[in-house]
């Protein structure tokens, strides 16, 4: 069963889970030559992306503390909006 936002505070520790970084992706042959800087930048974005965790931990783990601290500001006609304009942009992206 799902209950409104906002009848009761959840506490629960869920804990921080670390990620493993990212290894990159291995080559991919294609029958289509690429331009050499389209591939140099590409092989570039993979080794900073890899470089660093995929979430900012720090950020994750003051999210936490502000809903368990009851601060976290949840606005449920923003919530409503957004899963609106989400559900929008899905069924533009199905139809296309």
């Amino acid at each position: 069963m799902v209950e409104s936002i906002g009848s009761k505070p959840v506490k629960a520790d869920l804990g921080v889970v670390r990620v493993a970084a990212a290894t990159p992706a291995p080559k991919i042959r294609t029958s289509a030559p690429s331009a050499p800087s389209d591939v140099a930048q590409t092989g570039s974005l993979v080794q900073s992306l890899s470089a660093g965790p995929p979430v900012d931990l720090d950020q994750v783990a003051r999210v936490k503390q502000a809903i368990s601290d009851g601060t976290y500001p949840i606005v449920p006609g923003t919530i409503a909006d957004n899963m609106l304009a989400m559900r929008l942009k899905m069924t533009q992206e199905g139809s296309n």
